[in-house]
């Protein structure tokens, strides 16, 4: 059974995360599989453009070692080099399994080491993988904690062990699995997204996966499961993560490692909003583990209760997070702002009034698409 702490979390008052730091190694990541003439390889990605990287499991692609690149951004102050040594100085203070449970944090090498597994595998090239997996996770903490290698290796270490405390390796394929522990864990996400609720489509012009929030959607009673929430937004924002990722994979841009999340407060009730401590979770949930993984919140034509929530939490918000949100209100705004970042195809109606993409989805089919799929 999926285990979920439920002890009070950290209060946001304490030790915000700064995450302002010139260093940016958002581009060390890892590859997929490529079979070949009945024989599988590990095709290693590296810190920069991954060419040719294909998700879909059915295509068959060459086998290709891509070549690392150092990044020339002029605001690297000390140099990508310089920072790698201290990212593969943290990696190494972990055991296999610490390192093993922080490069699954790449979807991609996920799959990868899954195969593996599968095939009874192992190899060097694997374990490179591992490592850079590992250190694109390193690298966000450090980059929250502004340079502060003993603060970010102490949220580092603390991440792996949530990550495995919770199991969201199981959590990513509860709706794949029949076991005990998947089937229970199915059950709580669907009777908590209900028709809608939460749900992945479209994606912004930098490939970022749009998670969407619509209250109206919830199902009766669903606000008062606390379990059922944790575990229908972890498994949203891992989801969305992969999805991120993938894209940007197959189009053979540079790894997109965040989302962004979109709520529609259409019609919006009172009986629609969680709890203040599940807000509060989730809030610190991001902060604490999922550093460098939110890029914007659009608050679309939010009510004045959803305003007021808003002014009682953002004193106790980091300055970082409050950048994050962003309130869309009036068609003139919702044209402006997801016509510029997204396009009208990549919207829903409630976005931009030419959006394509369908606000009704149909959830079974959604929940059955490979999870790095939307």
């Amino acid at each position: 059974m999926i285990k979920l702490i439920n002890s009070p979390p950290t209060t946001l008052m304490e030790s915000p995360r700064k995450r302002d730091m010139v260093v940016d190694v958002e581009n060390i990541c890892c590859g997929w599989f490529a079979k070949k003439n009945e024989k599988v390889t590990v095709v290693c990605a590296a810190q920069s453009q991954l060419n040719g990287m294909m998700w879909d499991k059915e295509q068959q692609v060459e086998q290709e070692r891509l070549d690392a690149t150092e990044s020339d951004d002029s605001s690297l102050s000390s140099g990508l080099g310089s920072e790698s040594v201290i990212l593969k100085e943290m990696v190494n203070q972990l055991s296999d399994t610490e390192k093993e449970t922080a490069a699954r944090s790449s979807y991609a090498y996920y799959k990868m080491s899954e195969t593996c597994a599968a095939d009874g595998r192992s190899s060097k090239s694997l374990e490179e993988s591992r490592d850079r997996a590992a250190m694109a996770m390193a690298a966000r903490h450090l980059k929250a904690d502004k340079g502060d290698v003993d603060a970010a290796m102490k949220h580092f270490k603390a991440t792996i062990e949530w990550r495995r405390e919770h199991r969201l390796d199981s959590l990513r394929t509860c709706f794949q699995e029949s076991t005990t522990e998947a089937l229970q864990s199915k059950q709580r996400v669907k009777n908590y997204v209900g028709k809608g609720k939460l749900v992945i489509a479209g994606f912004d012009r930098e490939n970022r996966a749009c998670w969407h929030t619509v209250g109206r959607l919830s199902p009766k009673g669903s606000q008062s499961d606390d379990v059922g929430c944790m575990q229908s937004h972890y498994y949203m924002l891992e989801r969305s993560i992969a999805c991120s990722e993938a894209r940007s994979l197959h189009l053979g841009t540079d790894v997109q490692q965040k989302v962004v999340v979109s709520v529609d407060f259409g019609r919006y009730k009172a009986e629609h909003a969680p709890t203040f401590k599940t807000i509060q979770e989730l809030l610190c949930t991001l902060r604490d583990h999922y550093p460098e993984r939110l890029y914007r919140i659009y608050l679309v034509d939010a009510p004045f209760m959803a305003r007021t929530l808003w002014a009682a939490l953002k004193p106790f918000v980091d300055p970082d997070t409050k950048t994050k949100f962003q309130f869309v209100t009036g068609s003139k705004q919702r044209n402006a702002i997801f016509g510029h970042a997204f396009g009208s195809e990549q919207c829903m109606p409630y976005q931009h009034p030419e959006g394509t993409l369908q606000e009704m989805v149909d959830m079974d089919n959604f929940f059955m698409l490979p999870f790095h799929k939307c």
